[in-house]
Formats: structure tokens, sequence, C-alpha cells
């Protein structure tokens, strides 16, 4: 069981390309092994047509485009959602950084 201080989520963000564009996911379940990270796809597709939720995905750690992890209910890094902040609903915007740890 995962008490409230130990890290409960672990997902970085990679970018994924076909003919249709360029696309970036979260993968979850990540593990590391060697030079590489392993993990699922945990958002639908909008763009891309080669992937679909769940589908397992390994990327070098140069592919990372940004990472988060969850401990004792904050959200650590998503640097990605911290750019996004400024452009979103201002009711949505504070839930965000409720639980956004500080930089």
């Amino acid at each position: 069981m995962i008490t409230s201080g130990e890290v409960s989520k672990y997902n970085i963000k990679v970018q994924i390309q076909d003919e249709h564009g360029t696309e970036y996911f979260w993968l979850s379940d990540v593990t590391l092994k060697g030079d590489a990270f392993t993990g699922k796809i945990d958002n639908d597709p909008e763009i891309v047509k080669n992937v679909k939720i769940g589908d397992e995905r390994t990327v070098p750690k140069a592919g990372i485009a940004d990472w988060m992890y969850m401990k004792n209910r904050k959200m650590y890094g998503n640097y990605t959602l911290r750019v996004l902040l400024k452009k979103m609903d201002k009711d949505e915007a504070a839930k965000y950084r409720a639980i956004l740890a500080p930089e």
C-alpha cells in the first residue's frame, strides 16, 4: 500500500509522429532499462493514428519531453501544464495550481 509520503504515480511525456502529424503522450507504468524508458500510452490520440491508449512504447532518455509524479497529493514536474495554466479558464487553472508543487 502506498502511504501519503511515497510517490504514487510517475509519468513521462514523449513525442510520437506518423503521417498525420505529431502529438505528445503521457506514458504511465514507466520502467527504466539501460538508457530507455518503457511505458503505456495514457491518453487518447487526437492527431496520430499509429497508437492507442494502453499501447506500450519504449523511448530513449533523450526522447522525454516532460515528466511528472505525485507525492503527498502534490504534482511535481509537469512543466507543459505549468505553461498552459496561463491560457486556461480561471477556475480550471486554480484547480491545477492547488495540486502543483512549487518549482
